[in-house]
């Protein structure tokens, strides 16, 4: 075995392991887009996670509207009595 033989078996052993390694990244980023499809913004029409910080946003604001309300109802109670 002479030293072309040599590199070319080193040449080729290299390419194998690229080629698996390139597949094996391929399979995993599939995997990854999958499992985590639930979580994108343009999954499930606005039900996403990603979607999630505005509807607590307005959750907080709608409380906070009604806790003025309940703020100016006791108000107008005091005065009453």
């Amino acid at each position: 075995m002479g030293p072309g033989e040599i590199v070319g078996l080193v040449v080729g052993v290299l390419t194998i392991i690229g080629i698996l390694l390139a597949a094996l990244g391929w399979f995993v980023k599939q995997k990854i887009r999958e499992f985590t499809y639930q979580i994108q913004p343009t999954a499930n029409g606005g039900k996403s996670l990603a979607d999630l910080h505005k509807k607590v946003d307005r959750v907080c604001d709608d409380i906070t509207m009604l806790k003025r309300a309940v703020i100016q109802i006791e108000d107008d109670i005091e005065e009453l009595r």
